[in-house]
């Protein structure tokens, strides 16, 4: 039998941490028992130092739970520490029905993602999507079944609530009780995270000073061109404030924008009337695309999304940056810390 070393982090700069539960409601069994449904845990730690003003609120994608923020598959430090270390309180939330926080029958189905799913979308270089062959940041020992460190992602992929829409509302909700523990926060949000994060900025509005969206759920209202009708609102399943008023995202007028470069995908964006989002206007925020992610296509229909909507965006093209490489899982890979240096730099720039 092969030993195994264990892989231990120094936590010297850490000076306390603490879990709690937010959220939730009481239900009711058929026995008439009790239980919590739609709560989530969150994970809380504080540096010796803490030199910034406000914390960071870390939120992961589809099929992931808080561990994409500790480390990498091949055992180096995560973004947790990076932050941490930069003087940021970090609050780590894992999503509803997701990880440590409960799922019931009553929740709805769950599904999962396959490792041939998550090699093709996340590790791999054979995506369908043009920009899959460039990718070559995913660390080396990682790359193939059998590898110890492919086994360790692999085996932290789990279940998740088969409908992104409820998956929204649930989070949703549950972080008006978040962020009463929190106070006002900057949120970080990878992949499905993207799509509660904008809701959530607009819900609570006041609570919320910044938002950083790595590779966010997209692209705008749906993949399909062929159809110009809203089947969402645009960046989320959640209602949005739209200026002028709507009552549903149905009163959105849509039109069809051929891509403006090569590698892109024609996409959907609001046409006459075109409506503001206010309630996100003001706050300072990025939105980051990789070179070689499957988001490579559509991502900057998100940031032109916010931007007609009267939002102010800063798109941060990785590859237009001389960064070369890197796929959708970029807190992992192998310039993970490089990553993380360029979202620091920006936050410092907005005063954050």
């Amino acid at each position: 039998m092969q030993d195994r070393e264990v892989r231990w982090f120094s936590t010297d700069h850490i000076a306390k941490r603490a879990s709690f539960y937010a959220g939730g409601t009481l239900k009711t069994d058929q026995k008439g028992e009790h239980y919590y449904s739609g709560q989530v845990f969150v994970e809380a730690y504080m540096p010796k130092a803490v030199t910034k003003k406000f914390p960071l609120l870390m939120m992961h994608g589809k099929g992931q739970t808080n561990t994409n923020w500790y480390g990498t598959p091949d055992g180096r430090e995560g973004w947790l520490d990076f932050f941490l270390k930069q003087g940021y309180i970090v609050y780590l939330v894992e999503q509803p029905a997701r990880g440590r926080s409960a799922w019931y029958e009553s929740d709805g189905p769950v599904t999962y993602q396959s490792n041939e799913l998550v090699e093709y979308r996340f590790t791999g270089n054979k995506g369908k999507w043009a920009q899959s062959k460039l990718h070559t940041l995913w660390p080396e020992t990682a790359k193939e079944p059998g590898q110890y460190d492919y086994e360790q992602f692999m085996k932290a992929q789990v279940q998740y609530l088969k409908s992104d829409s409820l998956t929204v509302k649930l989070a949703v909700a549950a972080m008006d009780d978040v962020l009463k523990h929190t106070g006002p926060v900057i949120l970080l949000a990878h992949s499905q995270a993207g799509r509660f994060a904008w809701p959530i900025a607009d819900k609570y509005k006041e609570r919320v000073v910044g938002i950083i969206a790595i590779e966010p759920n997209g692209p705008p209202f749906s993949g399909n061109v062929n159809i110009a009708e809203a089947g969402n609102y645009g960046i989320t399943d959640e209602p949005l404030t739209f200026d002028p008023p709507i009552k549903s995202y149905k009163d959105l007028r849509l039109k069809i924008v051929s891509k403006d470069e090569e590698g892109h995908i024609d996409g959907l964006l609001q046409g006459e009337p075109v409506r503001r989002l206010p309630n996100l206007m003001g706050k300072p925020i990025m939105i980051m695309v990789s070179e070689a992610s499957y988001h490579a296509e559509y991502d900057y229909l998100t940031s032109m999304f916010l931007t007609q909507a009267g939002v102010e965006n800063d798109f941060y093209d990785l590859p237009k940056m001389g960064i070369h490489g890197n796929a959708h899982m970029v807190m992992m890979e192998a310039n993970s810390l490089e990553i993380a240096a360029i979202i620091a730099e920006w936050l410092n720039k907005n005063g954050l």
